[in-house]
This record gives structure tokens, C-alpha cells and sequence, in this order.
């Protein structure tokens, strides 16, 4: 009897299932303006476990002059996927001393944000205007994770090309992504964006991907 419960103890061990280990990538951008230089950070904490992501994107970037802060602009967004499909948001977004909130989920086939006191329906295809994956050169519609204001996503494939950044020559997937001005994206082949160049009435920004960021393994839950 005791060899028995031993063998079955065995075949039980061996016909469970493995516990899923949690993958976390974690990525970080130098922020540089044209003008004002290396004015801060953005980061993306990339937490994967079956068909759920969860991301959380930091941001902290400052300009200063003569010791003056002319900007300021820190935020914290957070962003729960399922299957490709965005469930819940949550962005927090202080910008001079000024802080905006909003949240949303995606409920019977919609989303639902809450913004300003305000709730709306959005298309449940939504994606937050972050592009921390390649799924968002597919988005039909975009989200500004700062007021929740919706648009269209107008993003064309400009092909391959070889870029340098960081000093060493890269080949990338080039996609502009045009809402008012032309934003330029550049991803490598596992879909990870290295580098994003945007415009605004001050200049060019560039988020450029650090080098030394790499994923790794979270403990097995």
C-alpha cells in the first residue's frame, strides 16, 4: 500500500501544472530636446504572464534655464491587457503643478473612461497614445493617457530602413504617426521601440531606448 501512495503521489506531481513564471521587462528613455538638451527619463515596466500584460510607464522630465523651471511634467500610467484587448487604465499626470486624472475599462464590449467628471464610451479597440508595443502601429483609434481625449490613429509604414542610434547602426521598421504633427517611431525586429522623435512648438524631443535595459525573469507565483 505504501509503494502505491508513493506512485500515485508521483503521477499527481508530474500531471500538474507548471506555475507560469511572471516576465518582466523593464525599459528606460532618455528624454533629449533640441533646444533645451537631456531634460529627463520615461520608463516602461512590461509585466507578462499568459495572455495578460500589465504596463506601467513613469515619466519625470524637466526643463530648466538660468535655474528656472520653464516645465515640469511627471506621470505615472498604468495599463492592463488581456489577449491584445486593453481592460483597465488608470494615469495620473502632473503637468506644472497641475494634475489631471483619468481611468477606464472596457466593459460589454466598450470602453468606458472617466475623465474631467466626465464618462464616456470610446471603441473598445482603444490604445493609450504610448507606443511601448508594435500592436499600436495597428490601433485604429488613439487615447491621450493625459485627458482621455480620443482621435484617429493615422500611422503609415515607411518600411525598413538603418538608423544610428546610440553610435551603432541599427535596421528598424519605421512608422510616422500624424495628429497635428508628424511623429516618427522607430522599432526593431522583436517589436521593441528604440527610438520615438516627436515635434511640438518648441522643437524636436527624442525617447531613446537605453542600451542596458534588458528583460528578465520575475519569481515563479
Amino acid at each position: 500500500m505504501g509503494r502505491l501512495k508513493t506512485a500515485l503521489a508521483a503521477a499527481l506531481l508530474w500531471a500538474a501544472p507548471a506555475v507560469a513564471e511572471e516576465q518582466i521587462e523593464i525599459r528606460t528613455y532618455s528624454v533629449h530636446h533640441a533646444l533645451f538638451g537631456d531634460i529627463g527619463t520615461l520608463s516602461d515596466e512590461i509585466a507578462r504572464e499568459g495572455h495578460n500584460t500589465r504596463v506601467v510607464t513613469r515619466a519625470d522630465v524637466r526643463v530648466d534655464v538660468l535655474g528656472i523651471t520653464l516645465h515640469h511634467v511627471r506621470a505615472e500610467w498604468r495599463e492592463t491587457w488581456q489577449a491584445g484587448v486593453l481592460t483597465h487604465f488608470r494615469a495620473t499626470t502632473t503637468r506644472n503643478g497641475s494634475t489631471d486624472s483619468i481611468s477606464g475599462q472596457h466593459e460589454n464590449g466598450s470602453f468606458i473612461v472617466h475623465a474631467g467628471g466626465q464618462e464616456f464610451h470610446v471603441p473598445a479597440d482603444i490604445y493609450p497614445a504610448h507606443p511601448w508595443s508594435l500592436q499600436f502601429v495597428r490601433a485604429t483609434t488613439l487615447m491621450s493617457p493625459e485627458s482621455g481625449r480620443t482621435f484617429p490613429a493615422d500611422i503609415m509604414d515607411k518600411g525598413r530602413q538603418s538608423i544610428r542610434i546610440g553610435g551603432v547602426s541599427r535596421s528598424v521598421r519605421h512608422y510616422v504617426q500624424r495628429s497635428g504633427t508628424s511623429n516618427h517611431l522607430y522599432f526593431d525586429d522583436d517589436g521593441t521601440l528604440l527610438l520615438a522623435e516627436y515635434r511640438d512648438i518648441t522643437g524636436k524631443v527624442s525617447f531613446t531606448l537605453q542600451p542596458d535595459d534588458a528583460p528578465h525573469l520575475a519569481s515563479a507565483r
